[in-house]
Order: structure tokens, then sequence, then C-alpha cells
């Protein structure tokens, strides 16, 4: 009789003991399964973070790449020069500028200033093309529509100065800034900078016209046309964003 008793107690505690170990190894493989999913979990958050970052990324590109065709971009397409008297009869040749927005968009705003200046012998080496030679108001701001212009000027010089450059004894500037911003991004202001010299291939003189028979006042005068050329003064001036 006791040795059945002790023969099942023994057998209760094995069989505890192998509960216990399975219990034990259950938990085990529970865990490292917990363990894998969790990995997995974590590999496929990452790979879809990634994918979701490269499509921001290519989203951000694809608009800037779009805002940058159909931004507003200014250009210097003309320079006019043409002959003038002043009050007191004197000649002069004045130069309208002309500049234009070539992009798609217009721009949210633009001012922009022109200067000439005529230097006997050459261009002194401290020039700069930074600043008007003469003070310039810049007035209000414009709004230029594409293919639409942003008129500057006019400058002029005198009669004097353009004979005198087109006998080689000195040589005429022309330089001017404008700063814009597109609709894109209005804050953030775009430069166009430009320095070109100007060469006379003929000179502007006026002439007299007769007056009326018995009218005493002074006869008036009447320019004739001039003609020249532009080349770029130098490359660190002439430029735009």
């Amino acid at each position: 009789m006791g040795q059945n008793s002790t023969r099942k107690a023994a057998d209760n505690i094995n069989q505890s003991n192998f509960n216990k170990d399975d219990r034990d190894r259950w938990m085990v493989i529970w865990t490292c399964v917990v363990a894998i999913f969790t990995v997995c979990l974590f590999f496929t958050s990452a790979i879809s973070d990634y994918f979701i970052w490269r499509q921001n990324v290519d989203s951000a590109s694809s608009k800037a790449a779009t805002e940058e065709q159909l931004r507003a971009f200014l250009s210097l397409t003309s320079i006019t020069s043409f002959p003038a008297v002043t009050l007191d009869g004197k000649g002069t040749v004045g130069f309208f500028l002309q500049i234009q927005n070539i992009g798609n968009t217009r721009t949210a705003w633009a001012h922009g200033w022109a200067s000439v200046h005529y230097f006997p012998d050459k261009v002194p080496n401290n020039f700069d093309v930074s600043k008007p030679y003469d003070q310039v108001d810049l007035g209000a701001d414009s709004v230029v529509a594409p293919n639409g212009t942003l008129p500057v000027g006019p400058v002029g010089v005198s009669n004097e100065e353009v004979e005198a450059a087109q006998a080689g004894h000195g040589v005429i500037v022309l330089w001017g800034h404008a700063d814009y911003a597109t609709i894109f991004n209005p804050t953030v202001a775009l430069p166009l900078n430009f320095c070109v010299e100007f060469i006379p291939l003929s000179t502007a003189r006026t002439q007299i016209v007769s007056g009326k028979p018995g009218d005493s006042s002074p006869a008036p005068r009447q320019p004739v046309g001039i003609a020249g050329q532009v080349q770029p003064l130098r490359s660190d001036c002439n430029y735009s964003k």
C-alpha cells in the first residue's frame, strides 16, 4: 500500500515536470514566433516608408520641374538707340532697353534700372556695374505677363560723346539690373544683370529746319538717324536666373 502511494506521488511529480517543460517549450516557440513577426513587421514598415518617401521625393521633383518649365524668366531682348534734341538745342543719343518675360507665366513683381556713361580712353578697372551712374527712381513694381516687357530707360549721352567713341577716343557703356519673382516663389528675388559696350557706326547729328516766314523764334532742329551695335563688356556682369 505504501509503495503504491510512493509510486503514484512520483508519477505525479514526473507528470508535473513534463507539463512544465512542455509549457516552457511552447513559450519559447511562441516567443520566437512573435520575435520573427516583429522583425518582419519592422522590415515591412521600413520598405513601406521608403516607397512613401521615394514617392514624395519624385512628386516634389516633378513639381519643381513643372514650375521650372512654367516660371517667368526675364531677359534683355533689345536695345534701341535713337537721336534726340534737348530743350537747349543740343543733340543727344538716347537708349531704350526692353526686358522681356520669355517664360510661360507672369512675374509676381519686377523692377529694374539702366544707366549709360561715356568713359574717356577706356573703362576703368574699378568700374562698378552693380550701381547706376546717376541716381534712379525704380518707381512702383510691375507685373510682366508672358511675352510682356519691362521697359527700362530712356538714358542717353551727348552727340559729342558719340563722336568721340566713334573716333576711338572713349567707350560708351550701357549697364543695368532688374529684380523679379515668379508666382511660385513670390518672396524669392531673381536677378537679371547686363553690361554692354555701344559701338556707334554713324554719328547722330541734328539739322536746322527752316522756320516760318516772319517768325523770329529760333529755328527748330530735328534729329538725324543713328546706327550702332552692342557687344558684351564683361562676361561676369551678364547673367540672369
